[in-house]
């Protein structure tokens, strides 16, 4: 139990300045990406909905992790795997249309800089021993009007 609990301190503060990081967008010190790698489950299918990370627990917060490195992606989705987690599916799409669409939703963005290197909580939100304040896994399910492109043609579609 007490390594579970240097875990989540851990991911803690990996979010917590992954949030700091977000203010260099802001601030202009870091230039906004063109386009931005999501995980998926279910794609191109009525069941599709992306991943999210809810905190605190049951605060209806849900943060899209939003990644400049397609690789940064791909790990963070094997390691979803790891964690049971069914199939998520790594996707590239335009950013400025994505951001304007997961507003719309009620959903944050946070970027993932590239070379961040940033582990799933390891707890899902559908976890019954999480008594909230933990970062917690979470998908939302998202309405398939978009197209994305999983093999990284520039000419990507936007969110409509």
């Amino acid at each position: 139990m007490n390594d579970l609990r240097k875990r989540m301190k851990r991911q803690d503060n990996q979010y917590a300045r992954l949030l700091m990081e977000q203010s260099k967008y802001v601030e202009d010190e870091r230039p906004v990406p063109e386009s931005v790698h999501i995980i998926l489950f279910h794609p191109d299918t009525p069941k599709q909905h992306i991943h999210t990370i809810e905190f605190p627990k049951n605060s209806g917060n849900n943060l899209i992790m939003a990644f400049e490195s397609g690789g940064d992606c791909v790990t963070f989705a094997r390691m979803l795997q790891d964690l049971e987690f069914v199939d998520p599916t790594p996707q590239e799409t335009l950013f400025e249309p994505f951001a304007e669409y997961s507003e719309m939703a009620g959903l944050s963005l946070m970027i993932v800089p590239k070379g961040f290197e940033l582990t799933p909580p390891q707890l899902n939100a559908n976890d019954d021993d999480n008594d909230g304040g933990e970062l917690v896994d979470d998908d939302v399910t998202i309405e398939n009007d978009f197209a994305l492109k999983d093999d990284y043609d520039v000419d990507l579609d936007a969110w409509g």
